[in-house]
């Protein structure tokens, strides 16, 4: 939600308007990792997606909606070249890069499940010791 003023004239008087913009995204990303470590993740992300916006101008006489061209919707992007997570299920996130989410993007996160680390490695392991001690 932005909140802004700018002065426009229109045949009655020359009042500064106050506006309200709201915008709603629904996008998918790609991350790419540079480095996977427990605690630690750096990662790139690219995202596309679809924006509606609205924006209501407010007058001398109260709020003036206009459907065209103060709302509709828009492709959007977003590159974020560098980004780093700190935690486990518990962590902080920064990132930095262009697009929907501004220059800079960071906040806090909780991971609901995580599958531990190679579980589908460990599966295939124990399948082996046991066909090996069946074999011996």
């Amino acid at each position: 939600m932005e909140w802004g003023a700018y002065n426009f004239s229109n045949y009655n008087s020359a009042q500064p308007y106050k506006y309200k913009l709201s915008n709603t995204t629904i996008a998918t990303e790609l991350i790419f990792l540079y480095a996977n470590r427990p605690g630690f993740q750096s990662y790139c992300a690219v995202g596309m997606g679809s924006s509606v916006y609205h924006q209501t101008d407010y007058g001398a006489t109260g709020p003036y909606y206009y459907t065209r061209p103060l709302s509709g919707s828009k492709f959007n992007f977003r590159i974020a070249p560098i980004g780093f997570r700190f935690g486990g299920k518990l962590g902080a996130f920064l990132e930095m890069g262009l697009g929907y989410k501004g220059l800079v993007d960071g906040g806090l996160f909780y991971t609901i499940h995580t599958p531990p680390p190679h579980a589908a490695d460990n599966k295939k392991k124990s399948r082996h010791k046991k066909s090996m001690r069946a074999l011996a």
